[in-house]
């Protein structure tokens, strides 16, 4: 044993980060947990990247994003060539609508090891939602051949591009039951997969009556996929409400999804401002700069597309 093993600390923090993605663990608990042990980290060895890496990762979970740039500006300057680091700053980027930026940190990772499954998948992520499926594609198969099996959701994500629902519900749907913590059903996710996949009022309706029943049995509300497929069904105003109701580990997709083509009418949505504005996204924009979907108009207002 070290006490003083400043990797060893910061380790941990990422340990408790990942934790409430798969084990149905107290989601704060574990976020405190991990920002102590980052801090922890860095007060042992300030120059050691990864403790500001997983400080900054924790801060993008726990939707603070000033102090998230400014760990991962840290963690980057210390290691520019970490492309854990470097795929973290690429997803934070991607939290925050930094779009084009983001993508270009996810090539940076492909370009330093083309067998990083992370980076492969989070390129691919960015080719398929701006329309360049084949490249997407290709990136994504590329990291299911080494074995990350969470490449079929973005396989998935292509089909349904290519106007072919089944074969994309069938590839997304066993990703949302592979081991993470969600409390719909099997049933129910293919249920709200089919629904956001299709043009079908009906199977819409049924992914809608899904949501109501989660939203009114009583429980306290700790679903996080919700506000990801109400953005999909089109209801970004529950999507917004809820969202800033709870705290997920699923905050990641349900983010990046208003950011996607599915987004569109997210953005445009006039609780996106307000919205924008709780979370801190506003406050970070005119600190960090405007961002591809989203420019300021006024000193008070912004607009999006």
């Amino acid at each position: 044993e070290d006490p003083k093993f400043a990797r060893a600390w910061a380790a941990l923090a990422e340990a408790y980060m990942q934790m409430p993605t798969y084990a149905d663990v107290d989601l704060e608990e574990h976020w405190i947990k991990a920002e102590t042990n980052a801090l922890r980290s860095i007060s042992i060895d300030s120059n050691l990247a990864d403790g500001h890496a997983i400080l900054g990762a924790t801060y993008m979970q726990q939707r603070k994003y000033v102090q998230m740039q400014k760990s991962l500006d840290r963690a980057l300057e210390l290691d520019p060539r970490n492309v854990e680091i470097l795929h973290y700053y690429g997803l934070a980027l991607l939290q925050v609508g930094r779009l084009r930026e983001g993508q270009t940190y996810f090539e940076r990772v492909v370009e330093l090891d083309p067998k990083f499954p992370y980076g492969l998948n989070g390129l691919a992520y960015f080719h398929i939602m701006q329309d360049n499926v084949d490249k997407g594609e290709s990136l994504a198969r590329q990291a299911l051949m080494l074995g990350f099996l969470p490449a079929n959701w973005l396989l998935g994500e292509a089909a349904a591009v290519r106007g072919e629902p089944e074969r994309a519900q069938r590839l997304i749907g066993p990703i949302f039951k592979l081991g993470v913590i969600t409390e719909f059903s099997g049933e129910e996710i293919d249920a709200l997969i089919a629904g956001s996949l299709s043009n079908d009022q009906l199977k819409r309706d049924e992914a809608l009556s899904i949501i109501d029943q989660h939203l009114n049995n009583g429980e306290p509300l700790k679903e996080g996929l919700i506000p990801y497929f109400l953005v999909r069904l089109g209801e970004p105003e529950k999507a917004f409400e809820i969202f800033k109701e709870i705290s997920s580990p699923w905050n990641e997709i349900s983010l990046g999804n208003i950011w996607s083509p599915y987004g569109k009418e997210a953005r445009q949505h006039p609780a996106f401002k307000d919205f924008a504005r709780d979370i801190g996204l506003v406050d970070y924009w005119d600190s960090y700069g405007w961002v591809d979907h989203c420019q300021r108009i006024s000193e008070t207002d912004f607009a999006c597309t």
